[in-house]
């Protein structure tokens, strides 16, 4: 039960990671876009910019699946109904982009 709950702190981790990944990429992908329209840098660092935020788009998509598998694993390992994750989804460039709304874990938890 104990290695469950670990994988879902873990997968959290790893949620957040892609979160500021998502973040850092977009800020790099506006600097490109601005650079390109001074005509300041080529076509293909702009896309190279396009191609690093939707990687870091999909990233966090696998990341979230990662978490809610790993949750669900330590929902059946404990007999928990208790733990609930509510995540608001949006459509953002034709990709599915999660939102963490609300969180309620067990209360022992260091995420509660």
């Amino acid at each position: 039960m104990q290695n469950a709950w670990n994988n879902v702190e873990e997968a959290y981790q790893q949620l957040q990671i892609a979160h500021r990944s998502i973040e850092q990429a977009e800020e790099n992908l506006r600097l490109n876009r601005d650079y390109y329209k001074a005509g300041t840098s080529r076509m293909s660092d702009l896309l190279e910019a396009q191609l690093l935020y939707q990687q870091s788009l999909d990233k966090r998509v696998d990341a979230y699946a990662d978490y809610q598998n790993n949750l669900l694993e330590y929902r059946q390992a404990t007999g928990s109904k208790r733990c609930r994750i509510s995540y608001r989804v949006c459509v953002k460039n034709v990709k599915y982009i999660v939102y963490k709304k609300t969180q309620t874990l067990s209360p022992h938890s260091p995420l509660f």
